[in-house]
């Protein structure tokens, strides 16, 4: 009686940590989608400004209309050129990083860990008095097939799970500090970089 008890314990932990681990994986790999749907739109936003910076300062050449006294013919080439480097930057960055192709596969991956977590909820909740064997011989199978899936396909980044943790902060205690430092490393590594190419030839 004690070691069925035991085993029904060992069991019971090792389930809610695998639980845990699906959930948590599952909704990382959302995050990694959305956050490079937002790369992916942050980057088209940033090229066509400066698109527009760069027909600006075109259209202000060929028809002679800029000011002489704050501009001379260097200094419209040297914006022309730079505009053109940084978008010339900018598209070999969107080629490298291929955003909404890894989108996708982040997005294939959350539905099959989904379905997964589905599956134990199902069992967890709905199907009732399981031997210790079949509740064991369940639980490896989810196991293997929750590596086989992480194997499938590449892992995501550590501020994919500091967002999960962040949305569920309660659940993980987070603290104020923790709550805004999450939010702050998140816009640098989101947005500051396009903001700053944004930003950079209306000061220069």
């Amino acid at each position: 009686m004690n070691e069925t008890t035991s085993d029904d314990f060992l069991y019971q932990d090792f389930l809610e940590e695998l639980n845990y681990k699906i959930w948590s994986t599952k909704e990382c790999r959302f995050n990694a989608k959305s956050r490079l749907l937002k790369l992916s739109h942050a980057a088209n936003h940033c090229r066509k400004i400066l698109l527009t910076y760069f027909i600006t300062v075109v259209i202000l050449g060929v028809f002679n209309l800029f000011y002489q006294n704050l501009f001379d013919k260097y200094h419209l080439m040297g914006s022309i050129i730079l505009l053109l480097m940084l978008l010339l930057i900018l598209s070999q960055i969107e080629n490298k990083k291929n955003y909404l192709s890894k989108a996708e596969e982040f997005h294939s991956c959350g539905l099959e860990l989904s379905s997964l977590y589905n599956v134990i909820l199902l069992f967890k909740y709905i199907v009732d008095n399981q031997t210790i064997e079949n509740k064991k011989e369940f639980t490896h199978k989810i196991a293997e097939s929750y590596q086989r899936i992480l194997k499938l396909y590449v892992e995501h980044e550590r501020i994919d799970t500091d967002l999960f943790k962040l949305k569920t902060s309660e659940y993980h205690n987070l603290t104020w500090l923790e709550v805004h430092f999450i939010k702050i490393n998140y816009y640098l590594k989101t947005s500051l970089f396009f903001h700053f190419l944004i930003i950079l030839p209306p000061i220069l």
